[in-house]
């Protein structure tokens, strides 16, 4: 692991806020197809993102710790949130 130096925020020259967000991909289990899975759809994200017009930042090296895999899954990921209050319906037109 690597160690980040610290740092304060910076104020854009704008005036405008960052809108920052963290997205976090998950498996069902930790198996080798499983990271696979994981980084394809990390790829569709990013590409995603980028034809967006969106800055990303991926973030796996914590994550390539077992300890730090479990308690990211065991802190972060418990509770589930009901999936009709994450995704909403589209409009029927």
């Amino acid at each position: 692991m690597r160690e980040f130096p610290g740092g304060e925020p910076v104020d854009r020259p704008s005036g405008e806020q960052e809108d920052g967000a963290l997205l976090l991909l998950g498996t069902s289990s930790d198996d080798h197809l499983s990271t696979l899975r994981a980084g394809e759809a990390m790829s569709a994200v990013l590409l995603e993102a980028t034809n967006a017009g969106l800055a990303t930042c991926p973030l796996s090296q914590p994550l390539e710790v077992a300890a730090t895999r479990d308690r990211v899954r065991d802190g972060l990921l418990s509770p589930r949130r009901p999936v009709d209050g994450v995704v909403e319906e589209p409009e029927e037109s």
